[in-house]
C-alpha cells in the first residue's frame, strides 16, 4: 500500500504532507509537467553538465509562461499543514522561496514519487 502521509522538517518547521486524491494529483501533475517537463527534455539533450545546467533553466524560464505557477504551488502546498493547521501560504513563505521549493520537492516525492520510479527517473 502506498504512503498516503509523511511528517518532514524544513528549518525549523515540521510539516506534514497528506497525499491529493486521484483526481485533484492528475490535475495538478498535468500542470507540473508543462512546467518541469521542457526542463527535463532538455537535460536529456544536453552534451555536458554545464550546457545541461543553461539548457534546463533556460527551458524552466520559458515554460513558466505557459503555467500559472504561483497557482501551481499554492495547489501544491494545499495537501500541507504545519502544526494541524492549514498554512497560510502568503505569509509562510514571505521572503523563504527556499523553504517553499523544499517543502514542494517533498509533496512531488510523496505523490508522484512512484511515477518517477515507474518511469525510470527517481534519483537522476
Amino acid at each position: 500500500m502506498a504512503i498516503t502521509r509523511k511528517v518532514v522538517t524544513v528549518g525549523d518547521s515540521e510539516y506534514e504532507i497528506q497525499a491529493f486524491p486521484a483526481t485533484k494529483g492528475i490535475r495538478i501533475f498535468k500542470n507540473l509537467a508543462k512546467l518541469i517537463g521542457p526542463a527535463l527534455q532538455a537535460l536529456s539533450e544536453a552534451k555536458d553538465e554545464d550546457d545541461a545546467s543553461v539548457m534546463a533553466i533556460s527551458a524552466l524560464m520559458n515554460s513558466m509562461d505557459d503555467v500559472a505557477v504561483d497557482e501551481l504551488m499554492q495547489s501544491l502546498m494545499s495537501g500541507v499543514t504545519k502544526e494541524k493547521m492549514a498554512l497560510n501560504f502568503d505569509t509562510e513563505f514571505m521572503a523563504d522561496y527556499g523553504k517553499l521549493v523544499k517543502l514542494a520537492q517533498e509533496v512531488v516525492a510523496l505523490n508522484w514519487g512512484s511515477l518517477f520510479n515507474v518511469l525510470g527517473t527517481a534519483g537522476e
